[in-house]
């Protein structure tokens, strides 16, 4: 619901890095247990088809997932 009040399409990933070079991450933000819901199987998959990065971070902890974002951009640099 939320997804569409802010015209997002639902299962849309949670964070959107523009990296230099015109580079798009698209991630998702989990915690270790969870897993993507099937919009966001389906959204991911649309998005990957068209050439965009999608990716799963998964993390216990607020910092550790701030740690784990940070490391997955830093690859792309």
């Amino acid at each position: 619901m939320e997804a569409k009040v802010t015209g997002l399409t639902a299962g849309e990933p949670d964070v959107r890095v523009y990296v230099t070079g015109g580079v798009l991450l698209s991630i998702e933000v989990k915690t270790p247990t969870g897993s993507r819901s099937k919009n966001q199987k389906d959204r991911h998959k649309k998005l990957t088809d068209l050439g965009f990065i999608v990716i799963t971070a998964k993390a216990a902890t607020p910092e550790e997932l701030a740690d784990e974002v940070e490391r997955i951009v830093r690859s792309y640099l």
